[in-house]
């Protein structure tokens, strides 16, 4: 994926055929919630309605809703069912400007492009195509600078697929203006946040006694608190990504659906409750990341209009929707319903999470290292570490991938497979990584982090690198090496 940068092209209202294009027509809604006939329908595109003369953006602009003119002349984009008897609403059905109301498909291409695509995202979506990290986290990253509004919407399979501190990293470090899910993402963090557990189950896959019935002790734990602020403000609630967002003050809807259990105090049970208040959120968006669910990425990619709105037009630009999901049926289908700008990434919420939170630097930036595999300062403060944690003795197969140096900084990544008598024959999988100063007043300061992930067979663990490796696009696959690599004896 390249980066996209993009100057918007408002059109030429004073060239043919906008020049001569007449007044939009407006006509009263016959009852509250009933459209007249040839309502205009609205797009998630940049749109113009010619109106008192003069071409005007409607505010607040969405797909599949209709344009609204208030008492004071204001054009606003509105849901049919919030439409009163009476309020005049735009009528036509052309989107060339024909009827006084055009849609302008190709604000972001410059000619030549169909309309409803925005070039820089039709790329295939496919588990086989290298996803470009770096891309995605650096258009991230000048997002937060720029202060805009990024919000993400997740499903549970995040909690469960161990990217849960990822994802509390993301909110800690201002990359999260807002945050919508539904009743069981919640729920799953906050089983784990006191129990340890996620739908009963431990950190390492493997069942707990009672573990059927701990999501349901957490969701009764945070009603009797009266809330999942005051469950925090209790202590009741010590961490995770609830607890990061109450900390850190970041905005939350939960909506809630027929199969929630509970739910918590939070969720809006009111579907329409729900989607006013998942707009309102949505309506300030600048940027959005979905993370395996479907309903929810569905639902939200609907509320969002293709860009960022602004006051002068040659401001606009296109609102970067990035959609995670382990088979390539949810972006397509949120393409299908009309967000033409979502870029797929086809992985999992872990693999996604952890790449985007620690992105390789660019091909052209990445320095040779000729130390041999797992050799240097930084692994030798990750070996440490390691051991801290897991016995030499029992570690198995230790899977090094390429360490990378750019601007004064080297990262490095290892996952380590433990041996484990309880396991059934099993390895303990742990993720490793080190960033250290190699440059600068700071040289020789480094981070270090290490987690468990799961358990897995042995032919398995080398089966994911492998894959995992080819998905982040690494030229070199990882070295498999033994524990003697780090430790004498």
């Amino acid at each position: 994926m390249s980066r996209p940068r993009f100057q918007y092209r408002p059109p030429h209202f004073d060239a043919p055929p906008l020049a001569g294009a007449p007044e939009a027509r407006f006509e009263p809604a016959p009852a509250g919630g009933v459209l007249p006939e040839g309502f205009f329908s609205t797009t998630n595109l940049p749109t113009y309605v010619k109106a008192a003369g003069a071409w005007r953006r409607p505010r607040l602009p969405r797909m599949d809703c209709v344009i609204v003119r208030q008492g004071t002349g204001d054009l606003i984009v509105t849901e049919p069912r919030k439409v009163k008897q009476g309020q005049l609403v735009a009528v036509g059905t052309e989107e060339d400007g024909s009827e006084g109301i055009f849609v302008h498909a190709e604000g972001f291409l410059g000619g030549g492009h169909s309309a409803n695509e925005f070039g820089f995202m039709q790329t295939a979506v496919s588990r086989e195509r290298p996803v470009d990290y770096t891309a995605l986290a650096e258009l991230l990253g000048e997002e937060k600078q720029r202060g805009g509004t990024i919000v993400w919407v997740v499903g549970p399979a995040l909690v469960h697929a161990r990217a849960r501190a990822d994802m509390i990293w993301f909110i800690q470090s201002g990359y999260v203006q807002a945050l919508l899910g539904g009743n069981a993402v919640a729920v799953h963090d906050l089983e784990a946040a006191i129990f340890g557990t996620t739908l009963g189950m431990s950190s390492s896959g493997e069942g707990v006694e009672g573990g059927h019935a701990l999501h349901m002790r957490a969701i009764n734990a945070v009603r009797r608190a009266g809330g999942i602020r005051p469950a925090v403000e209790q202590g009741i609630v010590r961490s995770g990504i609830m607890h990061a967002l109450v900390g850190c003050g970041v905005p939350f809807v939960l909506a809630g659906s027929i199969r929630d259990d509970g739910p918590l105090p939070e969720v809006i049970a009111d579907t329409l409750a729900a989607q006013d208040a998942m707009r309102a959120v949505t309506a300030r968006a600048t940027f959005a990341v979905f993370v395996a669910t479907a309903l929810h990425a569905i639902a939200v990619g609907n509320m969002l209009p293709a860009f960022v709105d602004a006051p002068e037009a040659d401001e606009l630009r296109p609102l970067t929707t990035i959609c995670v999901d382990q088979t390539e049926f949810v972006v397509n289908k949120l393409r299908d319903r009309g967000t033409h700008q979502a870029y797929g990434v086809v992985t999992n919420a872990q693999d996604f999470m952890h790449v985007l939170r620690f992105p390789p630097p660019p091909p052209g930036d990445r320095a040779a290292l000729t130390r041999g595999p797992g050799e240097g300062p930084g692994w030798a403060k990750l070996a440490e570490a390691v051991a801290a944690e897991v016995p030499p003795a029992e570690i198995d197969t230790i899977y090094l991938f390429r360490p990378l140096r750019v601007e004064g900084r080297e990262w490095g990544t290892a996952v380590i497979a433990r041996r484990a008598p309880d396991a059934g024959g099993r390895l303990r999988v742990y993720t490793a990584r080190y960033m250290l100063v190699v440059r600068g007043k700071e040289r020789g300061q480094s981070r270090v982090e290490l987690e468990e992930t799961g358990l897995s067979p042995a032919e398995v663990i080398a089966r994911v690198i492998q894959a995992a490796a080819e998905r982040t696009g690494d030229a070199e696959p990882p070295v498999a090496v033994g524990p003697a690599t780090w430790y004498a004896g």
